[in-house]
């Protein structure tokens, strides 16, 4: 597709705005809702007021080529949203598109200008993501919930991140679940996954670790956490609900061998295989090579002598009979 075509495909904001409104947005920037095609170098990444990035994640470079290839050939069809700010653009909803642009040789991107403020913002970003992604990791929503929570807040509705709810009083974890369609306490639980250390909360998105012991560890101090992390990377393992809960229940920092001792790990290595020796020179070389290569002669030896131990047989049994007549 050529540059010089593009606008012309992307000229929905004729529907919607004057040539005079389409020309401003080269130039003085646009302070009320508006769609128009944005310049991509005027467009900056969202960041919170800490200087933070939005809570999804980029596309991988083999979604973000396809849909550079899917722009190329059909133009941006839904418009990105951005607001002004500091002489520019913000990019509230649209970041994978805008880099999908730059790829596919775009100069401008259908935009929709909204004059929000911060909070404002922060809800359309998140909803505007939960609504349009196909997969979202665990992680993100978890930051997104929570971002979502602090902006409700700040425009004074009530909050509480960890404690039930309380039917008396609006509760914006519990509107945020109304958005989603799940529970107040299914929030409050992704929320959790917030306190957990990157190596964590990294094992929960990658399917290592479950939601609900995972909920459990974020109670835990961050050294116990990344003591837990660095165990668990060493020794391949994983952590049940029983053993989380264990973990919640300890008080203060846990030490490498109290998580060692919790997640069973301490038993295993110390019970190591043992070995019986059984005196074996009466039978003949061609019976003991029977005895190491027949795997149903092992079994059933085994079998016999379980019985045996057991008290099944009653009398030891003779190599002159019944194993003697099993190896021939």
């Amino acid at each position: 597709m050529e540059k010089n075509n593009i606008a012309d495909l992307l000229s929905l904001d004729s529907l919607f705005t004057t040539q005079a409104e389409r020309d401003g947005a080269k130039g003085t920037l646009a302070t009320s809702s508006q769609l128009l095609n944005i310049p991509l170098d005027v467009l900056d990444p969202w960041t919170d007021e800490n200087g933070n990035p939005q809570p999804f994640r980029a596309y991988t470079p083999a979604q973000m080529a396809d849909l550079a290839e899917n722009i190329r050939q059909n133009g941006v069809i839904t418009a990105i949203r951005v607001r002004p700010r500091n002489g520019r653009y913000q990019i509230i909803a649209g970041h994978n598109r805008v880099e999908a642009a730059k790829m596919a040789g775009l100069s401008v991107i259908p935009a929709i200008v909204e004059d929000l403020d911060d909070n404002q913002a922060v809800i359309v970003l998140v909803d505007s993501n939960l609504k349009q992604r196909e997969r979202i990791l665990p992680s993100e929503k978890a930051f997104a919930y929570k971002e979502k929570m602090k902006a409700l807040n700040r425009q004074g509705q009530r909050t509480d991140l960890t404690s039930p709810q309380c039917a008396a009083k609006f509760r914006s974890d519990d509107e945020v679940a109304k958005g989603e369609g799940v529970s107040g306490d299914t929030i409050r639980r992704y929320i959790r996954l917030t306190e957990l250390v990157p190596p964590l909360l990294e094992r929960v998105d990658t399917g290592k670790l479950g939601m609900t012991p995972a909920v459990e560890l974020s109670y835990q101090p961050k050294e116990s956490q990344t003591q837990l992390s660095l165990i668990l990377s060493e020794t391949n393992s994983r952590v049940s609900k029983g053993a989380a809960c264990q973990l919640r229940a300890e008080s203060g920092e846990l030490t490498a061998e109290r998580i060692r001792a919790i997640l069973g790990l301490n038993e295993k290595a110390s019970a190591p295989k043992k070995l019986l020796k059984l005196d074996l020179s009466g039978f003949s070389s061609a019976q003991l090579s029977r005895i190491q290569t027949d795997a149903g002669l092992q079994d059933w030896l085994l079998q016999q002598l379980n019985c045996y131990l057991d008290g099944a047989v009653t009398d030891q049994p003779s190599k002159d009979t019944d194993t003697q007549a099993k190896l021939r």
